[in-house]
Order: structure tokens, then C-alpha cells, then sequence
């Protein structure tokens, strides 16, 4: 009886350390869909943006929380399968309102063969809503994609919504005359 209390007790501190850990790392942001790989259908929970180059951010779609404030750098394979996340990247240019030409996008994956599949040229994006500080619309692939080589077969369909921009620039306070 007193394991189960243990158990329960622990059970309870490692979900609201990874609510709080989630909260931290993309308040505001959300996506709701899923990506399917092999068959299996991966529920897709976090949004994050990486902003180091503002004139075509990176948005990444993950099924698990991603550590920290986002950057593409942390996409090694060695955290994609320790942590068994998958991450769906693809990256924007705000002033075109469609995928950046020639950017990135790729799929990250605990996978047998490999840990990454490049997909840019085969996602589909509509922006619903693209200003300064918020960036909201709709990524996925037109047909499923076929590697035989990896061989992986995966597609995608989701909602996302994330702050950017002047969303995330912090207001100096005033200084008094």
C-alpha cells in the first residue's frame, strides 16, 4: 500500500514538472493534428517558433515537449532518440505569407534507419492569419510519402497557431525623468 502511495505521489510530481516544463517553453502557442508514420497515427501537442533569423522563422509541431527555448540546434540525433520525439519543421517567410523558398522542412523521428527525413518540397501550408506578433494556418502534406529507402511512409495534417515577433520582444520598463 505504501509503494502505490510512492508510485502515485511520483506519478503526480513528473506531470505537473512536465505541465509546467510544456507551459514555459511555448505559452500561448498550440497545435492541434497529428502525422502519421508507418501507420502510426502521432498526436501532435507542442508549437514552438525559433526566431534567430526573423525574416523566415522555423515553426516546429513536436508529439512531446521540447526543452528550453526552441532553436533548430537541439534537433540532434542523439535527443531525437533518447527522448523518442517526433518534430515536424518547416519554415516561413512572413513578408510572402507561404513556405520560404528553398527552406527547411523535415520530420524527426526515432527511426530504425535514420532520425530525419527532409519533406520541404512536399508540405502544404495556408496562413490563415500572419502579422508582427502571431502567425496561424495549416501545414500538411498533399499524398503520403513513401521512402523506400528509410522505409518510412508519413504524412501529416495540422492546426497551429504561434506568437512571434513583437509577441516575444519584452517591454523595457519606464524610467522615471
Amino acid at each position: 500500500m505504501r509503494r502505490h502511495a510512492l508510485i502515485g505521489a511520483a506519478v503526480v510530481f513528473m506531470l505537473g514538472l512536465s505541465l509546467i516544463y510544456a507551459g514555459v517553453s511555448n505559452a500561448g502557442n498550440s497545435v492541434s493534428g497529428s502525422l502519421s508514420l508507418n501507420k502510426t497515427k502521432i498526436k501532435l501537442l507542442h508549437a514552438y517558433v525559433d526566431e534567430d533569423n526573423p525574416d523566415s522563422p522555423i515553426i516546429a509541431l513536436s508529439d512531446k515537449p521540447l526543452p528550453g527555448k526552441f532553436s533548430i540546434g537541439i534537433l540532434e540525433d542523439k535527443y531525437i532518440k533518447k527522448n523518442k520525439v517526433h518534430v515536424l519543421i518547416f519554415e516561413i517567410s512572413p513578408k510572402e505569407k507561404k513556405l520560404a523558398a528553398g527552406g527547411l522542412g523535415a520530420l524527426y523521428f526515432p527511426g530504425k534507419k535514420t532520425h530525419y527525413v527532409a519533406i520541404a518540397d512536399k508540405l502544404a501550408l495556408v496562413l490563415d492569419k500572419c502579422d508582427e506578433s502571431k502567425m496561424e494556418g495549416k501545414i500538411s502534406t498533399q499524398k503520403p510519402i513513401v521512402d523506400d529507402f528509410y522505409e518510412i511512409t508519413l504524412s501529416c495534417e495540422a492546426s497551429f497557431k504561434v506568437n512571434w515577433g513583437k509577441a516575444n520582444v519584452k517591454a523595457e520598463p519606464k524610467k522615471k525623468p
